[in-house]
């Protein structure tokens, strides 16, 4: 629970400057044109509105995990999730980045939704194979 207040406080933390700078533009303008303040109240408001709606989609972009600052090479036993059927090559998710990965031989096709474990790295491409193998 406290990582998922954590990365909500740092999206808001990202947001408020442009928040305060959405603020003080349209302040300007309600005053360059005349605008009442209640305009200037419903842009701003929206704007946050929009942020906050943007949130759950832009979730995983914030959130701590593995993979930060990290080299491919730190992925090697993550667990991820198939985008692209795998048949051998496709795309997978880890985390909140999209890798191109190839499944290991042996490995049947791996269909959108399966879960699947990172074996190795070659270049900027995983090998990657069903979650429950052990290998």
């Amino acid at each position: 629970m406290l990582s998922v207040v954590r990365t909500f406080a740092k999206y808001l933390l990202f947001q408020v400057p442009s928040w305060g700078l959405a603020l003080v533009l349209l302040g300007a303008a309600a005053h360059a044109f005349e605008l009442p303040a209640s305009i200037v109240g419903i842009l701003v408001t929206a704007f946050v509105v929009k942020d906050l709606a943007l949130y759950p989609r832009l979730r995983i972009a914030y959130e701590d995990g593995p993979s930060r600052f990290v080299g491919p090479d730190a992925l090697v036993g993550a667990v991820g999730r198939v985008e692209e059927r795998l048949e051998p090559r496709g795309h997978v998710r880890i985390g909140g980045e999209r890798w191109r990965a190839v499944a290991v031989a042996d490995t049947a096709p791996l269909e959108v939704g399966s879960l699947v474990r990172v074996r190795g790295v070659a270049g900027l491409e995983l090998r990657v194979g069903s979650h429950d193998r052990r290998d």
